[in-house]
């Protein structure tokens, strides 16, 4: 996997960001996996030191040995997250996210996901701000789901 990531302080408060790539991920030798080029990405908004909201969006495209030999697939994710400081002298923040994914495999199969999460997050490093517990630079994780899928599919 290698690509390219891209990020823009609109203002102090909003971050605007995206990553684009190549991966090629096999599940098996012939067939199954994911190699094709994908995109994400979103923006983060702080309200506040303590509430900040990201919404963000991917799509990938392989086009071929995707679930068969000479098959394509394909991938796209929505999703919105929240953050919410418990307090603004420690680094520890409630969290809330859904996600809704889509796999497709040429014009026969699809997989869906809607993930929902709730948890807690602690900032190591002493931030406090909610918008600096967002990390839109980590390697993006829906090729890796993607050529699982594609052995799902198959």
């Amino acid at each position: 996997m290698g690509g390219a990531v891209l990020g823009l302080d609109v203002s102090e408060d909003t971050l605007l960001y995206t990553q684009i790539g190549y991966a090629d991920i096999r599940v098996d030798q012939v067939d199954s996996g994911f190699s094709g080029w994908f995109a994400d990405g979103g923006v983060i908004h702080a309200f506040s030191d303590q509430f900040a909201v990201r919404v963000a969006g991917a799509y990938g495209y392989a086009s071929i040995n995707y679930e068969d030999p000479g098959d394509w697939g394909s991938f796209w994710d929505v999703g919105i997250k929240g953050a919410y400081a418990l307090s603004d002298t420690s680094p520890v923040f409630l969290t809330a996210s859904y996600d809704y994914s889509q796999f497709t495999a040429n014009t026969e199969d699809d997989g869906h996901e809607h993930n929902f999460k709730l948890g807690v997050s602690i900032g190591f490093g002493g931030t406090t701000k909610a918008k600096d517990t967002f990390n839109p630079y980590g390697t993006p994780l829906l090729p890796f789901r993607s050529a699982a899928y594609a052995e799902v599919l198959d």
